[in-house]
């Protein structure tokens, strides 16, 4: 197995890694530095299970498999480290990346951050982190930097992303854990999606599309939801309980929010899901609000119909909306009131 040389790797030299098995570590090779090129091409690999720093430029088109600290980093300020990369990035166990410089995931490529147990930041963004692959976090994620996940850009969360400086979502998120956005800037943008059965941290603003769950499931945002004039939220209903509140095995939508709801107009799409037929009587809150509530959705006033959907007897049903249900400051969708008819062919048969 090769070892990467020579260190450091000065300015103005190129080190191309283009077979598999290459490595930094050992006591020779405890530190890293990279103040030139390293080029790691499609049929090349770089295991690193010491420290790597990088003050210049970092191309992976193959694999890199970190154990270690990869460092990206600026020599002085005002000056950038650039890495990019085009392929696979794995973040193993004892592995770290720290960047302050700027780090891009390209199209196509995939960063994983797979620890157990989580024992520290395992990526700690304090530069420009650009996403337009796949990061699959299992870790923790740390920034207060920029985190940009573009439009091509897909983020699977199952275990926690700190936000203390500005995360922008252009592409997709699946949260099926903990984005904490402490004090810093969360925004999904137009034409953006979130989805999943997590939790948000703290505030976000929403100029795209929010999807609780993957199919039905629930969100729950731990802070102030603003619902941009462009935003969507999109509520399945796949069954008439929501568990109480169980965010994975409801069986309707919910986006609940702790602290304040406001709706600046937007849209809410409502569909069945799973062959669900709705009945007479019954009632989805879709947002449990614990602070002030303020706006509505665009063309639904209290009481306005959202759509018709079929019914247990294949009818059609209207569902209408109210912003005054459950304490009186929560949203639900109800269909209409039983009638007498209703309510006898509904009991048991009595042998």
């Amino acid at each position: 197995m090769p070892q990467i040389l020579p260190n450091p790797n000065k300015k103005g030299n190129t080190i191309n890694v283009d077979t598999k098995d290459w490595y930094n570590w050992g006591d020779s090779q405890d530190h890293f530095l990279n103040n030139g090129v390293i080029n790691i091409s499609s049929k090349g690999s770089l295991k690193n299970q010491a420290d790597l720093t990088n003050w210049a430029t970092l191309t992976n088109k193959g694999v890199i498999h970190n154990s270690g600290l990869f460092d990206n980093s600026y020599y002085w300020p005002g000056s950038s480290a650039v890495f990019r990369n085009y392929h696979l990035f794995y973040i193993a166990n004892g592995g770290k990346l720290q960047n302050t410089g700027h780090f891009v995931n390209e199209s196509g490529a995939e960063l994983h951050v797979d620890v157990f147990p989580i024992d520290n930041e395992q990526i700690q963004n304090d530069g420009t982190l650009d996403n337009m692959g796949l990061i699959a976090n299992s870790a923790f994620i740390y920034s207060s930097g920029t985190l940009v996940n573009h439009k091509s850009g897909v983020i699977q969360n199952d275990a926690e992303i700190a936000i203390d400086g500005t995360f922008y979502n252009y592409g997709v998120i699946t949260n099926n854990s903990n984005i904490d956005n402490w004090s810093g800037t969360f925004v999904n943008e137009k034409d953006a999606l979130i989805q999943g059965s997590g939790r948000i941290i703290g505030s976000i603003t929403n100029h795209g599309t929010i999807n609780a769950g993957n199919s039905s499931g629930g969100h729950l945002i731990l802070g102030d939801f603003y619902h941009a004039t462009d935003g969507v939220v999109e509520i399945e209903l796949g069954g008439a309980s929501d568990f109480d509140r169980d965010l994975v095995h409801t069986q309707y939508d919910f986006v609940d929010v702790a602290g304040d709801l406001v709706i600046d107009g937007g849209s809410l799409e409502v569909s069945l899901v799973d062959d669900f037929k709705i009945m007479r009587g019954q009632q989805f809150i879709i947002a449990k609000i614990d602070g002030d509530q303020h706006g509505q959705y665009q063309g639904l006033s209290e009481g306005s119909s959202v759509g018709q959907f079929e019914g247990f007897n294949g009818n059609m049903l209207d569902l209408f909306i109210t912003y005054q249900a459950g304490d009186g400051n929560d949203i639900a969708l109800q269909a209409p009131p039983l009638t007498n008819p209703d309510l006898i062919f509904s009991l048991p048969h009595l042998i």
